[in-house]
């Protein structure tokens, strides 16, 4: 039998195996330690730009931190 997995933000459930919808789990290193989310495939994209407030890079294709918050060295 299949464990169950819900979306922090939406508390949408899914099955934890391949028979499920796809679901990420992110690991962010914060100022308070370290926080694991679990999230749907349509809460991901909300999480990087509200939470995060980062962008889409269509020459990496992903999410990256906004150019005004990449710090350069």
């Amino acid at each position: 039998m299949s464990e169950w997995i819900k979306c922090d933000k939406c508390n949408k459930i899914t099955q934890a195996d391949s028979s499920g919808d796809k679901r990420y789990k992110i690991g962010v290193d914060g100022f308070d330690g370290y926080s694991v989310f679990h999230l749907c495939e349509w809460c991901l994209r909300s999480f990087y730009l509200d939470f995060l407030g980062w962008e889409w890079n269509d020459n990496e294709s992903q999410y990256v931190p906004q150019e005004s918050e990449v710090k350069h060295e």
